[in-house]
């Protein structure tokens, strides 16, 4: 990707490489009227493709799968977290920018690699509006994400994730260790009420 071209050039770039890994989803409509349609990347078809593109990040897994061999007696841990996002001046009101970001990562890579921004993947990112719209809202839409990464036919803890490198094929398993959010975000997570209830609502 030139950093150096125009943003319509930047633009069409982005949205190429987004539409080889985006995925649509119906889900129901708050009021069980109709359906709305929610995209995202697919981490199966995602993490391939940023692997593929980058040299460094594999050399990242290829030390890591040295240390913490992945298969599926032995899978990784991932990472999930999400919060919310909003562009602009947060003070403002009616902001419907605002978006639900969800990104992932493996523990094995470490706490180096882990702190660098780039080596997360930023699958989800969805207007709150549209979180607002879906029956069951955030709490619906995460768990319909990680039914289908973790169990989905190419999922985590299913077929594994196929990824190449440094030019070696490779399957990634892993179990979801860690869920983490800011505690606004663990309230819409699990349709909780908030830090005034006894006990989250399942």
């Amino acid at each position: 990707l030139d950093l150096t071209a125009s943003k319509n050039v930047f633009s069409r770039t982005y949205h190429h490489w987004f539409d080889a890994v985006s995925r649509t989803v119906q889900l129901p409509k708050d009021g069980g009227d109709g359906t709305v349609a929610w995209e995202f990347a697919d981490p199966s078809l995602l993490i391939p493709l940023v692997l593929s593109k980058s040299s460094k990040l594999q050399d990242k897994y290829d030390l890591a799968l040295r240390d913490h061999p992945c298969s599926p007696q032995s899978p990784w841990n991932l990472i999930i977290g999400f919060d919310e996002f909003a562009p602009g001046d947060k003070l403002k009101a009616g902001n419907h920018k605002k978006t639900m970001d969800l990104y992932l990562n493996f523990v094995e890579l470490g706490h180096a690699a882990l702190s660098q921004a780039a080596t997360w993947f930023v699958p989800v990112a969805v207007r709150t509006d549209t979180c607002k719209e879906v029956s069951g809202g955030w709490a619906f839409i995460l768990a319909v994400f990680l039914k289908r990464i973790m169990l989905g036919a190419s999922g985590f803890a299913t077929a594994g994730i196929p990824v190449v490198i440094n030019g070696s094929p490779v399957l990634l398993f892993a179990n979801l260790k860690i869920l983490i959010s800011d505690g606004d975000g663990l309230r819409l997570a699990y349709s909780w009420r908030g830090a005034a209830s006894l006990k989250p609502c399942v």
